[in-house]
């Protein structure tokens, strides 16, 4: 059950077995979004995790991402912690509802909840259309300029939720930025291709 109170208006309870709120992150001098929440939160409102995910003094209510704080020093508010948070907060949530239940694992145990390890893979940057940077494995690995751009359009679209989504991604993002390099070159020579 939750409480739900918008602002000027009665307190509604909803009755769910399942709650997600994705609220992002909001400006700090504004009452909205999560700084709305009685939940616990840092001085600067983002929500204060443990590190598996659930906010500090309940029992079944997850953050992640840049309005969740999973640590004494917090994470970067980049997609990369939130893409490695999720899966965490997910099977945490499962477990919680599992347990609940009193529903076992496959060893007649409880479902153990699982804690959140951040792995940095590294960072990448757009720096205009055609040119980006990125770093990986502690620096052995650096790009920069139009490669770095085809490789971090092609990293994207392998993290993508979907097998579809990350081919229609690598498709399009690759595609344009191929099929546009000829004609830049061309232009430069006075003569303009025409793709069809």
């Amino acid at each position: 059950k939750a409480n739900l109170k918008p602002a000027g208006a009665e307190t509604t309870l909803l009755d769910a077995d399942l709650l997600i709120w994705t609220a992002g992150a909001t400006s700090t001098n504004t009452r909205r979004g999560i700084l709305n929440s009685i939940l616990p939160r840092d001085e600067k409102g983002r929500l204060v995790t443990g590190r598996l995910m659930r906010v500090r003094d309940t029992e079944n209510v997850f953050a992640v991402g840049d309005c969740a704080r999973a640590s004494k020093v917090p994470y970067a508010a980049t997609a990369q912690v939130a893409i490695q948070q999720a899966p965490v907060a997910a099977w945490n949530v499962f477990a919680t509802l599992m347990n609940k239940s009193g529903q076992r694992d496959k060893s007649g145990n409880e479902y153990q909840l699982l804690p959140f390890e951040y792995l940095n893979l590294g960072e990448m940057m757009t720096l205009g259309s055609d040119d980006a940077t990125l770093s990986s494995l502690g620096g052995l690995i650096q790009l920069s300029g139009p490669a770095a751009s085809v490789a971090r359009r092609l990293i994207y679209a392998v993290r993508m939720p979907t097998v579809r989504q990350g081919v229609t991604a690598a498709i399009e993002s690759t595609e344009r930025r191929v099929l546009s390099i000829p004609a830049r070159q061309d232009k430069r020579r006075g003569k303009a291709i025409k793709w069809k």
